[in-house]
């Protein structure tokens, strides 16, 4: 099980923009995000964010890449279909913040644990950095991983 989820930001030139959830803008239609390789290195200015869920009980396959100017597309493989939206300019503050702080880059240098049974395991990926992880109990820790998902998570339909 591999989740991925796939976003793009520019770290320090991020812009404001309103609007957070989907709606007449929603388009269905898959989208595929670029492959990502891990590193320990600092995520640059203007790289673009992308997460990534699989696995779980039902083996999900989500994807959300995130502009720089806070706007996300949000794609399901298993369910079909892709939505649009944007970032409010609180949540783009507040997620620069998050990829900017030194936790992240570490996160990044970790070694995936193993997976378990019927867990998700995701990917946070920003330029060259990536953090794998999957929410099995016995995981290693990835606060900041974890607050960028958290915030994805109650921001887009991921």
């Amino acid at each position: 099980m591999t989740l991925v989820l796939a976003a793009a930001l520019v770290a320090a030139g991020l812009t404001a923009c309103g609007g957070g959830t989907a709606g007449p803008g929603a388009t269905p239609g898959p989208t595929a995000a670029p492959g990502v390789t891990a590193t320990a290195e600092p995520p640059a200015t203007g790289d673009v964010l992308t997460v990534r869920r699989t696995g779980g009980i039902a083996g999900v396959d989500q994807r959300l890449t995130l502009q720089s100017d806070g706007a996300w597309t949000y794609s399901d493989a298993r369910a079909g279909g892709t939505q649009r939206g944007t970032l409010t300019p609180a949540q783009l503050a507040q997620l620069r913040t998050l990829v900017g702080q030194p936790g992240f880059a570490a996160e990044g240098r970790l070694s995936p644990a193993a997976g378990c049974a019927d867990a998700f395991a995701y990917e946070v990926a920003l330029g060259d950095l990536a953090v794998q992880f999957s929410d099995c109990p016995a995981s290693s820790s990835h606060p900041t991983a974890s607050s960028i998902l958290a915030l994805l998570t109650d921001a887009t339909p991921l």
